[in-house]
């Protein structure tokens, strides 16, 4: 063998190696932001499916609160219509019984 067909042989290899390093290292590259896509979308659907339970959990407390709200005020209406019928009560009472006086 000749020098030269082994300096041919080893560019010969040389060019290969450089060719399949670059292929493989494209796969690599292709499979690793294929990879990166598939985890930013799944990390999006985790964002937004917790988003949603959020404002749900939200919109039920502002709902329990409401009708917290809505129950105390209306204890409170209750209260004050009992207070008034009460006094109506003493009052008409009272009013039986003072004497009537005539008019003649």
């Amino acid at each position: 063998m000749d020098i030269l067909q082994i300096v041919l042989y080893i560019l010969i290899g040389l060019a290969s190696g450089v060719v399949l390093g670059r292929f493989l290292l494209s796969q690599l590259f292709r499979n690793q932001e294929i990879g990166a896509q598939k985890k930013a979308k799944k990390i999006l659907m985790d964002a937004e499916t917790n988003a949603e339970i959020l404002r749900k959990d939200k919109l039920l407390e502002a709902r329990e609160k409401f009708l917290q709200m809505k129950a105390d005020h209306e204890q409170e209406i209750n209260t004050r219509n009992n207070t008034s019928i009460s006094e109506r009560i003493q009052l008409s009472k009272k009013n039986s019984q003072l004497p009537r006086s005539s008019k003649t």
